[in-house]
C-alpha cells in the first residue's frame, strides 16, 4: 500500500526549480522522517499578474524559508538540519548572483525580444530590458501583423537577441531573427528545461552564460 505523502509543496502553475530548492533544504538529513510531493500543471496563461517568481534568485529567500516551515513543521527533530541546509545554500546563492550580476553588466543597454513574457523578474533582477514579445499576450501565438511590428521594433531599437524557451516554437523566432539580423538565444525557465540547467544554481548560470555569449558574438 503507498502511503501518502506528509507534505506537499504547490506553486502554481510551473514546477521550476522546487525540486532543486527542496533537494537542498533537505539533503543529508538522514533516512525516514518527512516525505514531499510536488504538483505540476499545463497551460500557460498568466492571470492577473505574471507567475515566473522563482527567476529572481533572490526569491529563493523566500521560497526556501516557506519550505523550511513547512519541513520543520511535520519533522521537527531534523529541523536544524533543515536550517543549516537552507543557510548554507543562500550563502552560496548570494554569492554567485553578484557574479552573475557582474556578469550581464553590459547587456543592460542591450533590448531584448522574447517569445513568452516569462522574463520580468529575471530582468528586474540584472536590470535588463525585454523590449517585446512575440506572443500577442501569453499564451496567444503571434498574428502576422504582430510579428511585422515586432520586426520593426527590432530595427527601429537595433535589437540582437531573440529568446526562446525548449518548448517554444522555433518558426516565429527564427523569422524575425533571420529578418533583422539577430541571435536566436534558447533559455530554461525551469531545472531540466535544458542540459545544463541540472539544478536552480545551474539554471541561472546557464541562462547567464547563453546570454553573455550572444552578446559578445553581436
Amino acid at each position: 500500500m503507498v502511503r501518502p505523502p506528509a507534505a506537499g509543496i504547490r506553486k502554481g502553475r510551473h514546477p521550476a526549480g522546487w525540486p532543486s530548492l527542496c533537494r537542498r533544504v533537505v539533503r543529508n538529513r538522514g533516512t525516514g522522517g518527512a516525505r514531499r510531493q510536488l504538483w505540476t500543471g499545463d497551460g500557460h496563461a498568466h492571470g492577473s499578474g505574471n507567475p515566473h517568481y522563482w527567476l529572481d534568485p533572490k526569491n529563493a529567500e523566500f521560497i526556501t524559508a516557506n519550505i523550511l516551515a513547512g519541513l520543520a513543521r511535520i519533522d521537527p527533530a531534523n529541523a536544524k538540519t533543515y536550517e543549516a541546509n537552507r543557510e548554507a545554500f543562500l550563502a552560496r546563492l548570494g554569492q554567485k548572483i553578484g557574479e552573475w550580476e557582474e556578469r550581464l553588466a553590459p547587456l543592460k543597454s542591450l533590448p531584448i525580444i522574447a517569445y513568452h513574457n516569462s522574463w520580468p523578474y529575471f530582468a528586474r533582477r540584472f536590470r535588463l530590458e525585454f523590449a517585446g514579445f512575440l506572443e500577442i499576450k501569453p499564451g496567444v501565438p503571434p498574428t502576422p501583423s504582430h510579428l511585422a511590428g515586432i520586426i520593426q521594433i527590432m530595427r527601429a531599437r537595433g535589437v540582437r537577441i531573440v529568446v526562446r524557451e525548449p518548448h517554444e516554437p522555433e518558426r516565429d523566432v527564427a523569422f524575425v531573427a533571420q529578418k533583422t539580423g539577430a541571435s536566436v538565444v534558447v533559455l530554461a525557465t525551469t531545472v531540466g528545461g535544458l542540459p545544463g540547467a541540472r539544478d536552480y544554481l545551474s539554471l541561472f548560470e546557464t541562462n547567464v552564460g547563453a546570454l553573455v555569449e550572444a552578446a559578445g558574438a553581436r
